[in-house]
Order: C-alpha cells, then sequence, then structure tokens
C-alpha cells in the first residue's frame, strides 16, 4: 500500500535534489579544469622544450655572479690590508678634525665677542624689552575690546542688517524671475517649433525627401 506523499520522509524527495547538485558541480569543476588545462598547455609544452636549457642558464648566471662578487671581494681586501686603507681612514678623520676645529673657533670667537663690555646680556635685554611692548600694545588694544564689547549696542546694527535683507527681497525675486523667463522661452520655442511640425507632417517629410533625392 502507497503512502500519501506528505507522508514520505523529507529525506526521500532531499535525495534527487541532492544528485542533481552533485552532478552539476561535478560538471562545473569539470570545465574549470579543462579552461586552467587549455590556458597553462602551452606554457607546459614550453618547458618540456626548453625547460632544461632554461634552468641551465640561470645556474651559469648566478654562477658568474658569484664568481664577480668573489673577485671584487678580494681585490677590495687586497687594497685594504696593504696600506691604502691607513691612509683613507686618516684623511677622512683629519677632515671631521678640521670641522671640529672650525666650529670650535667660531665659537670661541662668539663668546670673545659676546662678553666684551656686556654686549650679549645688552642684546638679550633688548630683545626683552621689545616682546613686552609689543604685549603691551596687545594688552592696550584687548582691554579696550572687552569695554567696548561690554558697553556697545548691536542692536541698531542687527537692524540695519535686518532692513538690508528686507530690501534685498524684490531683487531676489527679481532674479529668479528672470533666470524663469530665460529658462522658459526656449522651452516653449521647442514645443512651438514641434507643434508645428506636428501638424505640417506631410510637408516637412515631403521635404525630406527631396532632400534625399538630391
Amino acid at each position: 500500500m502507497l503512502l500519501p506523499a506528505d507522508e514520505y520522509p523529507p529525506l526521500l524527495f532531499a535525495y534527487p535534489v541532492f544528485c542533481c547538485c552533485t552532478v552539476c558541480f561535478a560538471e562545473l569543476a569539470q570545465k574549470i579544469r579543462d579552461l586552467f588545462g587549455n590556458i597553462f598547455e602551452p606554457f607546459r609544452q614550453a618547458w618540456e622544450l626548453e625547460g632544461k636549457n632554461t634552468i641551465e642558464a640561470a645556474e651559469y648566471a648566478f654562477s658568474s655572479l658569484k664568481t664577480l662578487a668573489e673577485s671584487v671581494g678580494a681585490s677590495l681586501m687586497e687594497v685594504w690590508t696593504n696600506g691604502t686603507e691607513t691612509k683613507t681612514v686618516t684623511l677622512l678623520l683629519e677632515i671631521l678634525q678640521n670641522v671640529l676645529l672650525t666650529v670650535g673657533h667660531i665659537a670661541d670667537r662668539r663668546n670673545e665677542a659676546w662678553n666684551t663690555g656686556g654686549i650679549g646680556t645688552q642684546i638679550i635685554q633688548n630683545l626683552f624689552d621689545l616682546f613686552n611692548i609689543i604685549l603691551e600694545a596687545i594688552r592696550e588694544i584687548t582691554g579696550a575690546a572687552a569695554e567696548w564689547a561690554a558697553t556697545h549696542d548691536f542692536a541698531p546694527l542687527l537692524q540695519s542688517i535686518n532692513g538690508l535683507l528686507e530690501a534685498l527681497k524684490p531683487l531676489g525675486e527679481w532674479t529668479g524671475n528672470l533666470v524663469t523667463a530665460a529658462l522658459k522661452t526656449p522651452t516653449d520655442l521647442l514645443n512651438r517649433f514641434g507643434d508645428w511640425i506636428s501638424e505640417h507632417r506631410g510637408i516637412v517629410e515631403a521635404f525630406i525627401v527631396d532632400q534625399t533625392d538630391i
């Protein structure tokens, strides 16, 4: 006796779907393998023909570079140990000594000049005096601004700004109307031209045919 379809276990219905998906994925995987196989097949064939020669050429290149590095290193060590390096380092140290002596002499001369007649102290004093004068001027300006802000009535200024904005309203309306009219005129002309073509379709088509025949 057959059971109603709704009483079969869900697995009996899921199994065909599972089989169908498995087949689809298998076909897709095979197509991907074939695609990559076709893409890399020329590389495989070329490597079979020239792969060995390529490896041998790479080995030769690295071997030659190694030999060159060894030769350069040997020459450098020979020159470095035959007394030349001592002269080179001595010259570098003497150059450094000259630079340091120059800095030291400049510092000594500046120190002597700085202490002559207390001129250095006077320079520092004058710099601070100038800075204090600038700070006093800034203090006076900020103090005056604080007093003005504490007593000034901003109502007339705001009323003037409000009156100016009110006066500009007609100008804004006029500008908006002008722009609208400027944009509307070409649209009206195009609409009228389209209406005329629709009303005189026969004449327009005949004219186009005549021009085409010419």
